[in-house]
């Protein structure tokens, strides 16, 4: 019970790793200024802890950076450096050249014709074989217009099909863009605003190191004397 216990509190803590990253920078800046001080005032150990702070700030901001540049295809960590370099030796050592080719396809568009083949009227028939002969081409009028509506309506229930099937897809994949691009836009908000304060924290003490370790070390005088 005790091990099932640890092993949720364990996978509950991890879903936040910079929280419990702010209380080490914290308990850090706390040990190195009240608990830990250096002796006779020297600022070292200060400078020393806002530098890793600065450090830690710009790593997050990279490691975000390069980040959102992988899920768009763009490369690793080192993709800027090897496209630089690629493109200094293009430039100075071999000059790239850069060629274009023309392909063309002709391609041909057969229709499908129906050949029809009417027995003719001889005009010198009896009436009643050109009336017959009429009726029979009536007759496979009607049957040839019959079978192209019923063409023109399975075309049209298939194009219509394939344009719903096109419409989901589209709609689908504009889906997945807008999400994606809603997580790289606002999904590195914490990260960011992490890496941002404690930045920001660095340059603070490295900045007033000085003054940062004569107040840790009680010498009031002289931090005024500064001031």
């Amino acid at each position: 019970m005790r091990m099932n216990w640890i092993k949720r509190k364990w996978s509950w803590a991890k879903q936040n790793p910079l929280f419990w990253c702010n209380f080490v920078f914290i308990a850090a800046i706390v040990a190195v200024i009240c608990w830990w001080p250096a002796p006779n005032a020297s600022d070292f150990r200060v400078r020393f802890l806002g530098m890793v702070m600065q450090l830690v700030g710009i790593l997050t901001v990279w490691l975000d950076l390069t980040a959102a540049a992988r899920h768009f295809g763009k490369g690793g960590p080192l993709s800027f450096f090897s496209n630089t370099g690629r493109w200094l030796k293009a430039g100075i050592f071999r000059p790239s050249v850069i060629g274009v080719a023309a392909s063309f396809e002709s391609g041909y568009d057969i229709f499908g014709g129906r050949a029809k083949v009417r027995q003719p009227i001889d005009g010198d028939a009896a009436l009643t074989d050109r009336v017959a002969a009429l009726e029979a081409l009536a007759t496979q009028i009607d049957a040839d217009l019959d079978s192209a509506f019923r063409t023109i309506d399975e075309r049209t229930s298939e194009l219509k099909s394939k344009l719903s099937a096109e419409t989901a897809a589209r709609e689908h994949s504009i889906n997945d863009v807008k999400r994606s691009l809603e997580n790289t836009a606002t999904g590195n908000y914490a990260p960011l605003a992490f890496g941002a304060f404690w930045l920001a924290v660095g340059v603070v003490l490295a900045t007033l190191a000085p003054e940062i370790a004569l107040a840790a070390a009680g010498r009031w005088g002289e931090l005024w004397d500064r001031i």
